[in-house]
């Protein structure tokens, strides 16, 4: 029998290869992950017309030079005629579409193809009549678009526009074997009306799809939709099967189950996280900072314009997206970036000074900037977008690890997605730094522990430790507890590995700063540690006094509710650590300790850097919960409401929340 008949007997397949063609023609093709919207109001009062004509000029608006062709030009009009007028409508002296307008108040749609870069441009609209009056003109990337940002959602464009950012090639091709992995599984028994319910939608979206397709061929419009709207049409066309696929998913299953099967339930679990961290990232990137990755990097234009290493770079600078005021932490490791083994200064050192604030503290953590020199080599446009992804594919990485190990011991993959209820990884995607790489990186090193990969383990664990020093706490606590183990030669040369790298750097960046920083060059600490609880006493000080962010009433409920949560979670580490010591529970508890001690001046000060300064804690909590087994069901009931309270803090506590909540929904 060859492929064809086999094809054909298999009715399945008959429906299914025709419906995996056209998720892939939607996504590859009317689904966007990222589109900048510009909309130039030019007319909003009404303006009549002069010997039958309305002039208008751009001049007044500075966004008019970031438009590029094909623009939508939307007027709406309003005649006084008994019979249809005849518009002309010009941009520049150039004819950009005609129109015949009946008596009352009627909107058109025109596409300008010829626009010149510049602030100036002037619009005129004609007719061979004086009562008529332009009572709205908009100059757009867009002809319109559904309201709110939900689901579906849904943009117009003109039918020759190309800008909008489609998801890449993997990711199109994952949701499609996706699909057609789910629609294969055999659905739960439904009821009569249900399955009318579901042929009825999925006709309706069948439908909306094809219209999608075929739109810019059949009328002036191109109609995209978001890539969550996308999700959710394939997720109405294989509803019966999800039950299935999600029952598949979650449920626990035994450690005996196949390794490919228990990998292929921790990726989805992984893209799951990565999806609800991206769409933050999507939203930001397309309303904040229009389409630049380097707003993520928080630069400041006086930092750069005085940095000694960047003040000859306007070209680097003409590639940025810069602030007024002070920037924060990312700007110094995208700056580091350009000088990774610190040669430009190396005759001088003391001119660091002039290139980052801090000079030990900041290229004593160099793996990131290391790991974004390497993945982009002298690209150097492509750095921030190299450290952006970085942070995103760190976190679906520890998703994937805490999966593999909840597995492992019995429990579901869907505890992977704690991932999402760690505070500190929001923040730190939203001001591009590295923790997510740094928990990421310790993760990993810790399954190779439990594996007996010794040397891949050391390797692991010390690229963590460059990328941030803290988490030396965690990685003695495991090398301590596999000595303890009687496993001294491996724990040894595990301890050895791991820390030597840091070691070795930090000895040549005090040998290349010696000269101006002395011994401090090696040992420099931020001095961001005092006495327990007096760092949270002054933030609650603060807050009382109403001197917290006084015009920001999210930073004070914020620095109410973290602390709480902050104390909740030291205290569940240490009674876990009491009730079952080992390498995990006693490092969150550590951590957790620390936290307590962290200052006001260089922590507190902002409760996102203490969200940052904390995520150790969590992550080494959710590895207690994937990993931890007790019968003590009041200490697994706590550790259930602590992610519960977590996940209450992101969504509405949080000073991002409805940031976080907005870009949820609009996915």
């Amino acid at each position: 029998m060859d492929i064809v008949t086999a094809l054909v007997n298999h009715r399945r397949w008959v429906y299914l290869i025709p419906l995996g063609a056209v998720v892939c023609l939607l996504l590859a093709t009317r689904t966007f992950v990222t589109f900048t919207k510009i909309r130039i109001k030019v007319v909003e009062t009404p303006l009549h017309a002069a010997s039958g004509r309305v002039n208008v000029s751009t001049a007044t608006f500075p966004q008019a030079s970031d438009l590029r062709t094909p623009i939508a030009l939307i007027a709406r009009i309003e005649s006084g005629e008994t019979g249809d007028l005849a518009f002309n409508v010009a941009i520049d002296g150039r004819t950009v579409c005609d129109a015949n307008i009946a008596p009352g108040t009627h909107r058109i749609d025109c596409v300008v193809t010829a626009w010149s870069n510049g602030t100036v441009h002037d619009v005129a609209i004609d007719a061979a009549a004086t009562a008529w009056s332009l009572a709205y003109l908009e100059l757009a990337t867009h002809h319109g678009n559904t309201g709110g940002g939900g689901l579906p959602y849904f943009v117009i464009l003109p039918a020759s526009s190309d800008r909008y950012g489609r998801p890449p090639l993997w990711l199109g091709l994952a949701i499609a074997a996706v699909f057609l992995y789910v629609i294969r599984f055999p659905s739960f028994a439904l009821p009569t009306w249900a399955r009318t319910v579901h042929v009825c939608a999925s006709t309706a979206v069948v439908a909306v799809i094809a219209a999608l397709l075929i739109s810019p061929y059949v009328s002036p419009f191109r109609v995209v939709v978001s890539l969550g709207s996308s999700i959710a049409f394939v997720c109405v066309l294989a509803a019966p099967q999800l039950g299935r696929a999600v029952h598949w998913l979650v449920v626990a299953h035994k450690p005996s189950t196949i390794a490919a099967h228990r990998l292929a339930r921790s990726i989805v679990i992984a893209a799951v996280v990565v999806a609800g961290y991206s769409s933050l990232l999507r939203d930001r990137l397309e309303t904040a900072y229009g389409g630049n990755y380097s707003g993520f990097l928080q630069i400041s234009r006086p930092i750069f314009d005085a940095n000694l290493l960047m003040r000859d770079r306007n070209d680097v600078r003409q590639t940025l997206l810069l602030s007024d005021g002070g920037g924060y932490d990312g700007q110094y490791m995208y700056i580091i970036a350009f000088d990774p083994f610190m040669r430009a200064f190396s005759d001088e050192p003391v001119k660091y000074r002039e290139v980052v604030d801090a000079v030990p503290y900041r290229f004593g953590r160099i793996g990131f900037p290391w790991l974004t020199r390497l993945l982009a080599g002298s690209a150097w446009p492509r750095y921030p977008f190299v450290m952006v992804s970085l942070i995103l594919v760190s976190i679906g990485v520890a998703a994937l690890v805490l999966a593999q190990l909840a597995q492992e011991r019995g429990m579901t993959p869907a505890l992977g997605a704690i991932i999402l209820f760690v505070p500190g990884f929001w923040s730190s995607l939203e001001v591009g730094l590295p923790e997510p790489l740094a928990a990421a990186f310790f993760l990993s090193g810790y399954v190779c522990v439990l594996r007996r990969h010794w040397m891949l383990a050391g390797g692991l664990f010390a690229l963590s430790l460059l990328v941030r020093e803290t988490g030396l706490v965690a990685v003695g606590c495991v090398v301590i507890s596999v000595l303890l183990a009687g496993e001294r030669r491996d724990g040894l040369r595990l301890g050895v590995v791991s820390v030597l790298p840091l070691i070795a750097w930090r000895a040549y960046m005090s040998w290349v700063l010696f000269p101006d920083w002395g011994w401090e060059g090696f040992f420099y600490h931020p001095g961001d540690l005092t006495f327990p609880f007096q760092g949270l006493v002054g933030l609650w000080s603060s807050i009382a006094q109403g001197t917290y962010f006084p015009d920001v009433a999210e930073m004070a409920r914020a620095g109410i509710f973290y602390s709480c949560l902050l104390i909740a979670a030291t205290a569940i580490a240490g009674a876990l650590a009491f009730s079952s010591p080992g390498a995990v529970t006693i490092a969150a508890f550590v951590y957790g300790s620390l936290a307590l001690c962290l200052n006001f001046r260089m922590i507190w000060v902002n409760v996102g850097n203490g969200q940052r300064g904390t995520f150790e804690l969590f992550v080494l909590l959710a590895v207690a919960t994937v990993t931890w087994r007790s019968d003590r069901t009041i200490l697994q009931r706590l550790l259930a409401g602590l992610w519960a309270f977590a996940g209450l803090y992101i969504l509405f506590l949080a000073p991002d929340a409805a940031l976080i909540r907005q870009s949820l929904v609009g996915f």
